[in-house]
């Protein structure tokens, strides 16, 4: 692998690294691991109004969050001039220093942090920002739109009129300066090409560390056994798409079923979904559990046969995505369904047998179908450890640090 004889540093913005932790601050302390595994010197800031005072976590030591003050008039503004000036006291002290940045949006003084240091900043896009932000900003101009005071018409310049102009006009400019941007979809690297034809892109789909994540025990799949799923929620956002999981199966009861099929969601659940379950009289087959530790959910997923990913992403406004829980339902080797087009099993062919990809829309999910997959993908000798091989090979987020490396060298 060609060497990168440089300083490592991650910037992030927003989380303050409190248990538990996100899925995106344990993304990041992974890739900060993986990095400095390869023999580079690699930590990360993380720029957070929540913590009071600066700290450090993690056995790395190097991992910190770097307390900002407290809210203020133009607090959007302020805050970026003074994560930004700190970064460049940091780049400033070590001149080799490559800056890697999990994409905040554009504003004044990224621009000119990156005049300054050309082609010395890396940006990782994980989402579409300027049709994200409009979505955003559509939903504050309905909160400012009744109320009339200085403070609403300050805030609305802070966080609408601002960030709209800046990522329009500002962020092709910043692009042109970057040394690169790493697009965690193919669909995502796509849109960044249209609002700059010159950045120099590269897709890279999340990553996991695979090793943490132990193999699936579960017995194997048999027909006429009861089919058990697990849902990882974390929290409630529209892209889980529980409604279409709940329609598909009481559809599948409404006839004479094969199977008996079960499902158990962990995590947040609405008031809305817990009613579905009681008006379609399935309060027997699917069950909410709250949120469990990954420690206790090690010896839980050994009761399942089948994962459920995402199933409704084009609420999101996007075709394809790279979810960290998919990730961790392949580094436990147990076979997954979705409905989005996943980047790592796109590009990489010997990952689709222990997958199905189903209809992106809102139609009900086909619970005749999953029983044959299920059947299908058991019929193959030691499907979990092969997936977890598979695993290893692709999603392992040392082998994608690795291409990151390459790529910059």
């Amino acid at each position: 692998m060609p060497s990168l004889k440089k300083t490592f540093i991650y910037i992030l913005i927003g989380p303050g690294f409190n248990e538990p932790l996100s899925g995106v601050e344990k993304k990041v302390i992974a890739q900060v691991n993986a990095i400095r595994s390869l023999g580079l010197n690699a930590h990360f800031e993380s720029f957070t109004a929540e913590v009071k005072e600066n700290s450090a976590y993690g056995t790395l030591g190097n991992i910190n969050a770097v307390a900002l003050p407290a809210n203020v008039w133009f607090w959007n503004l302020r805050k970026f001039k003074i994560i930004w000036a700190k970064v460049d006291k940091i780049i400033s002290k070590e001149p080799e220093t490559i800056v890697y940045v999990r994409y905040p949006f554009a504003d004044y003084y990224l621009l000119q942090l990156l005049k300054k240091y050309k082609r010395r900043i890396v940006f990782e896009h994980n989402t579409k920002e300027y049709d994200e932000l409009n979505i955003e900003i559509k939903r504050r101009r309905t909160q400012f739109k009744n109320i009339r005071s200085a403070g609403a018409f300050l805030n609305k310049i802070d966080y609408v009129d601002l960030p709209n102009f800046s990522e329009k006009y500002l962020a092709p400019k910043l692009f042109k300066l970057a040394k690169a941007g790493i697009a965690v979809t193919n669909e995502i690297a796509e849109y960044e090409k249209t609002r700059c034809k010159k950045y120099n892109l590269l897709t890279l789909a999340n990553g996991i560390e695979v090793n943490d994540y132990p193999l699936l025990q579960t017995p194997f799949f048999l027909q006429g056994n009861t089919l058990r799923l697990i849902m990882l929620k974390g929290f409630e956002a529209s892209w889980h798409g529980v409604e279409r999981l709940l329609k598909g199966l009481a559809g599948y009861y409404k006839q004479l079923p094969k199977n008996k099929i079960e499902i158990y969601i962990y995590g947040v659940y609405s008031a809305a979904e817990k009613e579905m379950v009681e008006q379609l009289k399935l309060e027997s087959v699917v069950f909410f559990i709250e949120f469990k530790s990954k420690q206790e959910l090690d010896k839980e997923f050994n009761n399942y046969h089948l994962a459920i990913g995402s199933l409704a992403m084009f609420k999101t406004n996007l075709k394809e995505a790279s979810p960290l829980k998919v990730r961790e339902y392949m580094a436990r080797g147990i076979p997954f369904i979705y409905a989005y087009k996943d980047t790592d099993v796109e590009d990489e062919p010997e990952l689709k047998p222990f997958c199905l990809e189903l209809p992106s829309d809102d139609s009900p999910v086909n619970f005749d179908d999953v029983l044959k997959f299920a059947e299908t993908v058991y019929g193959i000798a030691d499907c979990n450890v092969l997936l977890k091989q598979k695993a290893q090979k692709y999603i392992d987020v040392k082998v994608k640090m690795e291409k990151l490396i390459r790529f910059l060298s």
